[in-house]
């Protein structure tokens, strides 16, 4: 995540993780733990097609918060069709809603 920050923002790998530890620490007062050191880069589509089936099911709050979570404090892989299996049913969707997400054009035309 460090060097990703960097590069896109042209600062230095050490200017990036200062960066980092700043949000994380405003994010410890707000009540979150956030492990940057944790946290991979990855294509987020399937993670907001996920979201977007979630709100037809009156789940998108629970998706959103879950997905987060997942990604900024446990260090998730949101690209990962299994690990968003999982996910949807830890917010109470079922198998077929969620291999809907994950393979339905209509959902990620929205964000493509």
């Amino acid at each position: 995540m460090y060097q990703f920050v960097a590069a896109r923002k042209g600062v230095s790998y050490e200017q990036s993780v200062a960066m980092h530890r700043q949000v994380a620490k405003m994010a410890k007062h707000a009540g979150l733990d956030f492990h940057f050191d944790n946290m991979l880069v990855t294509n987020s589509l399937k993670a907001h097609c996920l979201i977007q089936k979630a709100k037809t099911k009156r789940l998108g709050e629970q998706a959103e918060e879950r997905l987060f979570y997942a990604y900024l404090t446990e260090g998730q892989d949101l690209s990962d069709d299994s690990v968003l299996t999982a996910l949807g049913r830890d917010i109470g969707l079922i198998d077929v809603d969620v291999n809907d997400a994950l393979t339905n054009t209509d959902f990620n035309k929205k964000y493509s």
